[in-house]
């Protein structure tokens, strides 16, 4: 039975970051009988095409039907030598319960064994990144009015629908017996590379991975500087008041600009994106999930590959309740005085 390594994200845990080490180090995988495969990888990252087919979603660059694409991507599997396989692609945490039911009957169907491996982040730092995401995106929202948009009408954020980490592991567990998390956070505060632990996550630690190739960017999509990220959102906001067909040139400027950004970022003194987020706003956001955290390590600390004893993740300190334990909270966050 060939073992299929099936990488789901979530979301701004570092996920483009090892979709690149892993195109780099096909030989070294080769040498593991594994196998990225590269045929099937869109936007140079992950294949993204696969989850798409269950969602029912349209494909990049394939005219195949969705049930057509998947019947094509199991049997090239099946018929490759290859004794396992990575598939890696952020866009599985949008599955439903339904779309990951048929997922595992086709995989149990085709003959591979799956191992699950879910990265999870703390949630006030995923929101800071995704929020990120946005401006980097065109959109033009300041942070706190967007924050106060999810907390009153539920965490379903541009990127990403997986806050409730508790919820997300037990889905996957009623239709896969091998699951896996890894807490971001923790790797990051230990300076580990998320690369070489996923690898470790894989195939053990009874391989040499000092040889592998690491791309020179420790990260593909980086954090912005605070300020650096409110110069683009501004930009955003005069391109969006733009005639449609005078918007193409300053659409390249754009592009211009947030390339620079990002190389200048490395180099300049940084104000902390991190600061966007009020200390009573992130104990509030923190408390929302502060249970079913706690629970998720309670109850699946076995599943956790990477425990840690200052946890950030699992000991963050929080104001608990829900969000109508603070009525105010969202009203004011959208009030906030800001000049545009």
């Amino acid at each position: 039975m060939q073992q299929l390594y099936l990488h789901i994200g979530i979301h701004k845990t570092g996920t483009s970051y090892i979709q690149r080490c892993l195109s780099l180090n096909t030989d070294f995988l080769e040498k593991l009988e594994c196998c990225y495969p590269s045929e099937e990888i869109i936007y140079n990252s992950g294949h993204h095409n696969f989850p798409w087919s269950y969602l029912n979603q349209p494909l990049v660059g394939s005219s195949m039907e969705p049930e057509d694409y998947q019947r094509h991507f199991y049997q090239k599997l099946a018929k490759s030598p290859y004794k396992s396989f990575i598939i890696s692609s952020e866009e599985f945490d949008r599955l439903e319960s339904n779309n990951i039911d048929s997922l595992a009957q086709q995989l149990d169907k085709y003959g591979f064994q799956a191992k699950v491996i879910i990265y999870i982040r703390r949630q006030d730092r995923l929101l800071i990144s995704l929020y990120q995401e946005l401006i980097k995106h065109g959109e033009t929202i300041h942070f706190k009015p967007w924050l106060a948009s999810l907390i009153e009408n539920g965490y379903n954020a541009y990127y990403c629908s997986c806050f409730n980490y508790l919820n997300l592991v037990r889905t996957w567990l009623d239709y896969f017996e091998n699951v896996e998390v890894v807490v971001y956070d923790n790797l990051n505060l230990l300076d580990r590379d998320i690369f070489h632990f996923f690898l470790q996550t894989c195939f053990g630690d009874n391989n040499d991975f000092s040889s592998l190739a690491l791309p020179s960017e420790r990260s593909i999509n980086p954090s912005l500087d605070l300020f650096f990220i409110e110069i683009l959102r501004r930009i955003n906001s005069i391109y969006k008041t733009l005639p449609e067909n005078n918007r193409k040139p300053y659409l390249k400027f754009r592009q211009e600009v947030l390339s620079s950004l990002t190389q200048w970022n490395f180099i300049l003194e940084k104000v902390d994106i991190n600061s966007i987020f009020g200390d009573f706003e992130r104990r509030v956001v923190l408390g929302q999930f502060h249970a079913t955290n706690q629970e998720l390590l309670h109850q699946y600390r076995q599943l956790i590959a990477n425990p840690y004893n200052a946890d950030e993740l699992f000991e963050a300190q929080v104001s608990h309740g829900s969000p109508a334990a603070y009525p105010d909270l969202a009203e004011a966050l959208s009030k906030v005085s800001i000049n545009d």
